[in-house]
């Protein structure tokens, strides 16, 4: 858990709700324009952080548990988050959501907060499937019922 908001800027960037995006002569790729638009109508928070050379996607489902917070669902790269926390955060924060729970296997350096490993991943096949993308899985399109968390 991190309170992104506390995260320093590394970088120009802009934070957009996709809703209010002008996807005209943006550089969001169509693939990523298709999976914001997908997710914000799961009910997703799907936002675009534009930078002076790119646009990049993030989708983050609104949690509650004794607080509201943020948990990642996609972003293109890990590093993405780590980079635009601080922006992303205080766009958030905005919206009363002060605490982003982002999938990791260890504490990340560069963000203010907590790791928590009490939850085990499963995934079926060779692979696990890369961090930071739970696009299109059950929890974008059901929530976390199973372990006493609700998406709001």
């Amino acid at each position: 858990m991190t309170v992104a908001a506390a995260s320093p800027t590394r970088g120009p960037a802009r934070i957009w709700d996709y809703a209010a995006y002008n996807s005209e002569g943006s550089k969001l790729s169509p693939s990523d324009a298709a999976l914001l638009a997908d997710h914000r109508n799961y009910g997703c928070i799907s936002l675009v952080c534009e930078t002076p050379d790119k646009a990049l996607p993030f989708v983050f489902l609104r949690r509650r548990q004794y607080v509201s917070y943020a948990q990642l669902i996609y972003c293109r790269q890990p590093s993405d988050i780590i980079k635009y926390a601080g922006p992303i955060g205080r766009h958030l924060l905005t919206r009363g959501i002060p605490l982003l729970a982002i999938d990791c296997n260890g504490p990340i350096k560069g963000l203010v907060g907590h790791f928590m490993d009490n939850k085990p991943k499963f995934f079926k096949g060779q692979r696990a499937p890369r961090l930071g993308d739970l696009a299109y899985s059950e929890l974008a399109f059901f929530g976390d019922y199973v372990s006493g968390f609700r998406a709001e």
